[in-house]
């Protein structure tokens, strides 16, 4: 679909997935197009979008904290119980960072297990 796409549209562009795996997979037909003036983006910062944005190839990813979201709630398990079976359902947002070329390699110092999928 990518070589379709890039084919029917010669000017700048955008490829935006909904997580990562599309928009990894759409950086083979942009290569072999030879287009420079895609910009791409996905969701969940995996292993293979976050090595695409420090090599340049992929323009940036939201990478999800999982693990940190775990914390978060596993702190909050005595106060829930304590608010018993009828109390309203605590929702939270699971800590997130935009990896780009301007942060990738801070990024890696901090969370250098993201590029195994940990």
């Amino acid at each position: 679909f990518a070589q379709a796409w890039l084919t029917s549209h010669s000017g700048p562009g955008a490829i935006w997935g909904c997580f990562d795996d599309p928009t990894v997979g759409a950086l083979a037909a942009i290569k072999q197009a030879g287009r420079t003036n895609i910009t791409t983006f996905g969701v969940d910062g995996s292993p293979a979008a976050l090595s695409a944005v420090r090599a340049g190839t992929m323009t940036a990813t939201v990478w999800i904290n999982g693990y940190g979201l775990g914390e978060e709630m596993a702190a909050e398990f005595s106060q829930l119980i304590g608010r018993g079976v009828n109390a309203a359902p605590l929702e939270e947002a699971a800590p997130a960072v935009l990896v780009d070329q301007a942060n990738v390699a801070a990024f890696l110092k901090e969370y250098p297990s993201a590029l195994s999928g940990q």
